[in-house]
């Protein structure tokens, strides 16, 4: 089932209200540290960073702003927060993008926090074999 908020009637300040709460919990409580340790053992090249179904941004900010593999920073949502617009100088942009219909380029790293869920089991298929089949690479972390 689909969550009120992946419709598109569903009131934008209650989705914003939704996202902003999310990403200040992430935020406040620290909740990706270990996704953003693990990351930086790594070592992986430095690319840039999409990030899909961003929300309000604060948890791909704030991962990007603690990770070393990232050059820069794109967040896209199907809904984008359009309370988001303190931080520009962190990211490029925000997209209304639906992650359905991007076209995924070799040479990014894609990443969602906490949004592969709102996703069927197809459609996790489908995004996950488009973003390898074009030599990119992904990282869905869903901690919340």
């Amino acid at each position: 089932m689909k969550e009120l908020e992946d419709y598109k009637w569903f009131p934008s300040v209650l989705r914003n209200f939704q996202t902003e709460f999310i990403g200040y919990i992430v935020v406040v409580f620290d909740v990706y540290d270990v996704f953003i340790n693990y990351i930086n053992k790594l070592h992986l090249p430095i690319l840039p960073m999409k990030d899909l179904c961003s929300g309000s941004g604060k948890p791909a900010i704030g991962i990007f702003n603690k990770c070393n593999c990232f050059s820069s920073l794109t967040l896209s949502d199907k809904f984008p927060n359009s309370l988001n617009r303190g931080e520009s100088i962190v990211f490029n942009e925000i997209r209304a993008e639906d992650v359905l219909e991007v076209e995924f380029k070799e040479g990014s790293y894609y990443t969602m926090f906490n949004s592969f869920h709102h996703f069927s089991d197809d459609e996790k298929l489908e995004i996950s074999q488009r973003i390898h089949k074009n030599g990119s690479a992904a990282f869905f972390v869903e901690i919340l």
